[in-house]
Protein backbone atom coordinates (compact mmCIF):
# COMPACT_ATOMS: atom_id res chain seq x y z
CA UNK A 1 0.00 0.00 0.00
CA UNK A 2 1.44 3.45 -1.05
CA UNK A 3 0.75 6.58 1.15
CA UNK A 4 -1.08 9.87 -1.04
CA UNK A 5 -0.94 12.57 -0.08
CA UNK A 6 -4.07 14.94 -0.73
CA UNK A 7 -3.65 18.54 -2.07
CA UNK A 8 -5.60 21.01 -2.64
CA UNK A 9 -5.79 23.97 -4.74
CA UNK A 10 -9.42 26.03 -5.27
CA UNK A 11 -11.32 23.18 -6.55
CA UNK A 12 -8.68 21.28 -7.93
CA UNK A 13 -7.71 18.05 -5.99
CA UNK A 14 -4.41 16.03 -6.37
CA UNK A 15 -3.31 12.28 -5.24
CA UNK A 16 0.43 12.31 -5.09
CA UNK A 17 2.31 9.81 -3.37
CA UNK A 18 5.86 11.54 -4.62
CA UNK A 19 7.79 13.55 -2.41
CA UNK A 20 9.12 15.39 -5.20
CA UNK A 21 5.92 16.21 -7.01
CA UNK A 22 4.05 16.97 -3.45
CA UNK A 23 6.50 19.05 -2.96
CA UNK A 24 6.60 21.62 -6.29
CA UNK A 25 2.62 21.09 -5.95
CA UNK A 26 3.47 22.59 -1.97
CA UNK A 27 5.48 25.57 -3.73
CA UNK A 28 3.05 26.56 -6.66
CA UNK A 29 0.05 27.05 -3.57
CA UNK A 30 -1.01 23.49 -2.95
CA UNK A 31 -2.50 23.33 0.07
CA UNK A 32 -1.84 19.85 2.09
CA UNK A 33 -5.28 18.09 3.54
CA UNK A 34 -4.44 14.80 4.53
CA UNK A 35 -2.70 11.37 3.41
CA UNK A 36 -4.59 8.23 2.77
CA UNK A 37 -3.08 4.38 2.42
CA UNK A 38 -4.49 2.60 -0.94
CA UNK A 39 -3.48 0.82 -3.49
CA UNK A 40 -3.87 3.04 -6.47
CA UNK A 41 -4.82 6.49 -7.24
CA UNK A 42 -8.15 5.98 -7.97
CA UNK A 43 -8.87 3.74 -4.61
CA UNK A 44 -7.21 7.25 -2.77
CA UNK A 45 -9.18 8.80 -4.84
CA UNK A 46 -12.33 6.88 -3.68
CA UNK A 47 -11.51 7.34 0.05
CA UNK A 48 -11.18 10.57 -0.19
CA UNK A 49 -14.49 11.16 -1.52
CA UNK A 50 -16.56 8.90 0.70
CA UNK A 51 -15.08 10.71 3.58
CA UNK A 52 -16.18 13.76 2.18
CA UNK A 53 -19.32 13.21 1.70
CA UNK A 54 -19.51 11.46 5.48
CA UNK A 55 -18.39 14.68 7.33
CA UNK A 56 -20.75 17.72 7.26
CA UNK A 57 -18.60 20.52 7.13
CA UNK A 58 -20.36 24.08 9.01
CA UNK A 59 -19.19 27.20 7.82
CA UNK A 60 -16.21 28.63 9.50
CA UNK A 61 -17.47 32.06 9.98
CA UNK A 62 -20.96 33.46 9.64
CA UNK A 63 -22.15 36.32 7.07
CA UNK A 64 -22.17 39.92 8.94
CA UNK A 65 -24.44 41.03 6.05
CA UNK A 66 -27.55 40.86 8.41
CA UNK A 67 -25.89 42.66 11.23
CA UNK A 68 -23.89 44.61 9.07
CA UNK A 69 -27.64 45.83 7.22
CA UNK A 70 -29.27 46.11 10.64
CA UNK A 71 -26.73 48.35 12.13
CA UNK A 72 -26.83 50.87 9.17
CA UNK A 73 -30.41 51.34 8.93
CA UNK A 74 -30.65 52.24 12.76
CA UNK A 75 -27.42 54.58 11.95
CA UNK A 76 -29.13 56.23 8.99
CA UNK A 77 -32.85 56.25 11.08
CA UNK A 78 -30.78 58.00 14.36
CA UNK A 79 -28.13 60.13 12.00
CA UNK A 80 -31.99 61.22 9.79
CA UNK A 81 -33.12 61.81 12.82
CA UNK A 82 -30.13 64.42 14.39
CA UNK A 83 -29.81 66.11 11.30
CA UNK A 84 -33.90 67.43 11.77
CA UNK A 85 -33.02 68.32 14.81
CA UNK A 86 -29.73 70.26 13.87
CA UNK A 87 -32.33 72.11 11.51
CA UNK A 88 -35.16 72.84 13.75
CA UNK A 89 -32.80 74.24 16.06
CA UNK A 90 -31.48 76.34 13.35
CA UNK A 91 -35.21 77.25 12.68
CA UNK A 92 -35.50 78.40 16.56
CA UNK A 93 -32.19 80.24 16.15
CA UNK A 94 -32.87 82.44 13.45
CA UNK A 95 -36.46 83.63 15.47
CA UNK A 96 -34.70 84.99 18.36
CA UNK A 97 -32.80 88.40 18.01
CA UNK A 98 -29.47 87.41 19.80
CA UNK A 99 -28.91 83.42 18.32
CA UNK A 100 -30.02 84.78 15.15
CA UNK A 101 -25.97 84.74 14.38
CA UNK A 102 -26.15 81.23 15.32
CA UNK A 103 -28.77 79.93 12.78
CA UNK A 104 -26.08 79.34 9.74
CA UNK A 105 -24.22 77.27 12.22
CA UNK A 106 -27.29 74.87 13.01
CA UNK A 107 -28.53 74.52 9.10
CA UNK A 108 -24.60 73.76 7.88
CA UNK A 109 -24.47 71.53 10.52
CA UNK A 110 -28.03 69.56 9.67
CA UNK A 111 -26.62 69.45 5.98
CA UNK A 112 -23.05 68.47 6.87
CA UNK A 113 -24.92 65.40 9.27
CA UNK A 114 -27.06 64.42 6.38
CA UNK A 115 -24.21 64.44 4.25
CA UNK A 116 -22.29 62.26 6.25
CA UNK A 117 -25.14 59.70 7.10
CA UNK A 118 -25.35 59.23 3.16
CA UNK A 119 -21.83 58.71 2.74
CA UNK A 120 -21.41 56.26 5.49
CA UNK A 121 -24.57 54.33 4.81
CA UNK A 122 -23.34 53.95 0.84
CA UNK A 123 -19.99 52.81 2.24
CA UNK A 124 -21.79 49.97 4.68
CA UNK A 125 -23.77 48.86 1.32
CA UNK A 126 -21.11 48.36 -0.44
CA UNK A 127 -19.61 46.62 2.44
CA UNK A 128 -22.70 44.74 2.65
CA UNK A 129 -22.23 43.67 -1.49
CA UNK A 130 -19.27 42.14 -1.00
CA UNK A 131 -19.81 40.58 2.64
CA UNK A 132 -22.38 38.63 -0.16
CA UNK A 133 -20.24 38.10 -2.67
CA UNK A 134 -18.24 36.09 -0.22
CA UNK A 135 -19.90 33.34 0.73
Amino acid sequence: MKTYTVLKLGTTTQFEADRHTIDSLINRGYKFIREIEAENKSQAQAAYNLSEKQSVKEPSHKNPSGYLGLISVLFCALSFIGSLVFAFMGFEAADSYRTRDFAPIYFVSAAASFLLTLLIHSASKTLIYIANKLD
